[in-house]
Parts: C-alpha cells; sequence; structure tokens
C-alpha cells in the first residue's frame, strides 16, 4: 500500500539534505500561517485535478485555508489579466504561463520575486531548488536573477511517430530533417495515411513552427530585441515547414490545431507528428486511441526540443505572502512531483524521474524521451511582451506559404508587424 501524501511530506520535513544544518531546518514550521486563508487560481489540467484531489492534505498540514479556482486556460488567463490590470487583489497564487505571460507579467510588477523567500526558516529544507531541470530554473528566473516562480511543467516537443509502421517499413528513426522527410515519403498514402502534420490553424502553428526555426538556426528576435522572423534562416523553416505540410498532411491543414493533429494519429490516419509531450497519456490510453501501445517516441531531429513552462506565482499585491510560498512551495516539491509521475503527469524534477523506488523511465513509454529531451531543451518562444501578437503575424505567414504563396514576402510583412508591436511595447 502505498505512504500517503502527507506521511511523506511530514517525514520529508523532518530531515535535512545537503548543506542545510539541523539548526535551520528547526526553523521552518509548516504551521507558522495556520488561520491564513489564501486565494490560488489555476487552469484545468490533469496536475489540477490532482492538485484539488490533494489540497486537504495541505489545509491538515499548514492549517491554512485555501480557496481554489480551477478555470479552463483561455478563461483563467484572461480573468487573471484583467484582474491584475484593475489594481485587483483576490489572487495570491496563480499558475503562470511563462510562454505567454512572463515578460508582460514582469514589466508590469505583478510577479513577487521570491529569492527573500528561498532562506532557511521560509523553505522547506528538503525543497531542492536545484533539483529542477536546468531549463526549467532559467525559465523561472528574469534577467536581473529574480525567481518569478516555482516550476511545475515543462513541455516540450517530440517527435510522435507509428514504431509498427517504421518496423514494417524498415525505416530508423529520423535524426535529421532529411530522413524525416523521406521517411514521411516512404509512409505517405493519400487519403489514408498522411505522412506527416503538425499545427496549421493561425498563432497555433508558431509553436510547431519552432522546431525548424530551431533546426535552421533561426531566432524570433536578435540580441537587441529586434525581430528576426524575416532572415535567410527563417526563410528556409518556412520552406521546409509549408512544403512538408502541402506534400503530406491533409489539405484542410491550415485549420488544424493540436486537437484535430491528434485526432488524426489516434483514428491511425497519421504516421507522424512533432507537439508538446503532454498528448502522450492520452495516445497511450486505450479507450479513446487505436494507437494505444504503437506510438514511437523520440528528440526531434538535431537534437531539439522547443518547450514551453509553466510556473506558480506569487502576486505582488498578495497580503497573505508567507501563506501563499507554503503553499507554492507544497505544489511543486519533490513528494508531489514524485507522485504526478507515478500517475504519468510530467514533472520538471530530475529526482521524479530517477527515484530508485519509481522507476518511471521503465514504466512510461514516453518518459525516458522526455527525459532527454529536457537536457537539450530551448524555449519555444522569445521573452518579449508582445508574444502573442509574434505568434499572430507570423501564424499568418505560415497560413499563407501552406496555402502557396511565397515565403520571403510573408515573412517580411510579418517582422515589420512584429517589430511594430515590439515597438509598442517598450
Amino acid at each position: 500500500m502505498k505512504r500517503s501524501f502527507l506521511s511523506i511530506t511530514a517525514a520529508l520535513t523532518l530531515c535535512t539534505v545537503g548543506v542545510t544544518s539541523t539548526a535551520q531546518a528547526q526553523k521552518f514550521d509548516w504551521k507558522s500561517q495556520r488561520g491564513k486563508t489564501i486565494s490560488v487560481s489555476v487552469v484545468k489540467s490533469p496536475w489540477s485535478d490532482i492538485l484539488q484531489d490533494r489540497l486537504g492534505e495541505f489545509e491538515k498540514l499548514s492549517g491554512i485555508n485555501v480557496n481554489l479556482s480551477v478555470l479552463p486556460e483561455q478563461q483563467a488567463r484572461q480573468k487573471l489579466a484583467i484582474d491584475f490590470a484593475s489594481g485587483g487583489r483576490t489572487v495570491d497564487v496563480f499558475d503562470s504561463s511563462l510562454t505567454v505571460e512572463k515578460a508582460r507579467f514582469a514589466q508590469a510588477g505583478w510577479y513577487e520575486p521570491l529569492n527573500k523567500y528561498m532562506v532557511a526558516g521560509k523553505l522547506d529544507p528538503t525543497y531542492r531548488f536545484d533539483d529542477f531541470f536546468t531549463s526549467a530554473r532559467t525559465a523561472v528566473k528574469t534577467q536581473d536573477g529574480s525567481i518569478i516562480g516555482l516550476p511545475w511543467k515543462a513541455d516540450v516537443q517530440v517527435l510522435y511517430y507509428r514504431k509498427d509502421l517504421f518496423a514494417q517499413a524498415g525505416l530508423k528513426v529520423p535524426t535529421t530533417l532529411d530522413e524525416l522527410e523521406a521517411a514521411a515519403a516512404k509512409l505517405h498514402v493519400p487519403g489514408k495515411m498522411y505522412g506527416y502534420a503538425a499545427r496549421g490553424l493561425k498563432n497555433a502553428n508558431a509553436y510547431t513552427f519552432a522546431f525548424p526555426l530551431q533546426a535552421f538556426g533561426g531566432r524570433w528576435v536578435d540580441g537587441k530585441g529586434n525581430s528576426t522572423v524575416n532572415n535567410a534562416q527563417a526563410v528556409k523553416a518556412l520552406n521546409w515547414y509549408s512544403s512538408m505540410l502541402k506534400k503530406f498532411a491533409p489539405p484542410s491543414v491550415i485549420s488544424y490545431n493540436w486537437s484535430e493533429v491528434l485526432g488524426l494519429f489516434q483514428q491511425e490516419q497519421l504516421a507522424m507528428f512533432n507537439d508538446g509531450i503532454g498528448f502522450a497519456v492520452q495516445l497511450e490510453d486505450k479507450s479513446m486511441s487505436k494507437v494505444a501501445g504503437k506510438v514511437g517516441y523520440a528528440v526531434l531531429p538535431g537534437r531539439l526540443a522547443p518547450a514551453t513552462y509553466n510556473a506558480l506565482a506569487m502576486s505582488s499585491r498578495s497580503g497573505n505572502k508567507d501563506a501563499a510560498f507554503l503553499f507554492m512551495q507544497w505544489a511543486t516539491n519533490r513528494a508531489f512531483d514524485k507522485f504526478l509521475v507515478e500517475h504519468g503527469v510530467t514533472s520538471p524534477r530530475q529526482s521524479s524521474w530517477t527515484t530508485a523506488t519509481n522507476k518511471p523511465l521503465e514504466t512510461i513509454p514516453w518518459a525516458k524521451t522526455y527525459f532527454d529531451a529536457l537536457k537539450v531543451a530551448k524555449p519555444a518562444f522569445p521573452e518579449v511582451p508582445p508574444v502573442q501578437e509574434m505568434r499572430d503575424t507570423v501564424g499568418i505567414a505560415i497560413v499563407q506559404a501552406i496555402q502557396g504563396a511565397a515565403s520571403k514576402p510573408a515573412l517580411d510583412q510579418a517582422n515589420r508587424d512584429f517589430q511594430s508591436a515590439l515597438n509598442s511595447a517598450k
């Protein structure tokens, strides 16, 4: 029988790790803020489901009351932005999509820097911030070194492929773009089995386009923060991406977001696609996927892994900051993250994937690929306030190229529009 999460947490609290002394450990007290009430806003996800189920354990451990709001992503983010922009103080802790919000929220001063809380007495001595993958630790820091959140999610793009079809065709897992294209061509049967697909819908398509952009050495912005989405590398990337989708994806691919691509693959009509690792759980669920047990997972050609990150952040306007920080570290600590992995949810902590009693690399089909991808992960998008405007403008260029327009003129217009948004945000 598994030990309860509370007993694990309590046991860990009594331990000392690394250079933390016993005296320092005794200063930390989970009940130091008992009687306080905090408001927490998170996006609906498998992670939030587990958080909701185990919330009572934190309340018992700490004596803190938690008002938890769980909403669909778009609704949650809109509500949060409106509240902050209007000077609201209704949220203490929130789930922040760093890809979309980090630069804008940091510029507006909506994040509470956590550095002063990451000290003996305020931080559980067993927490181990250095246990997070380097890319995740980097993602929650601003350029001045401020820590603006505690990581709970690192989603990396990987290559999903039909390992049964690859075996039948005598194909090896592609490690270059040329090999990827050759495999798509060999497996492509128009109207029956599409060789390759990815997001084609405006805005959404910018995420999966990050893969060829990185593969050709392109960048969204240069070192001075100016747009580079129309340089030679970006043009080559769009030529490749649009060509692959025109040749090997369904004719209606410009209307495809992740859900349409995923559905095509689940229904045994697609041989390969690249997208976030988070869809692996659905693909291995026999109740909704015809390809369960037939899916291969690989780091993308070129050892690339465009990544997005989420973190639990504290509002700078919170009136219960010490209580909020206790909740944040409980919801991202090693015991909680280990439990996530054991239940098929990704974790950005290294120990969650290597703990001897867990051994997820041996029991979860996609775990090793995720672990390897995190080692080479780079952000899918730049840390600039108008990242959504960038996704829109580049997304339009991608759609135009798929429809047959020349890549360079389409990206020239995207570059002008994105640069204008960058200038306005300064």
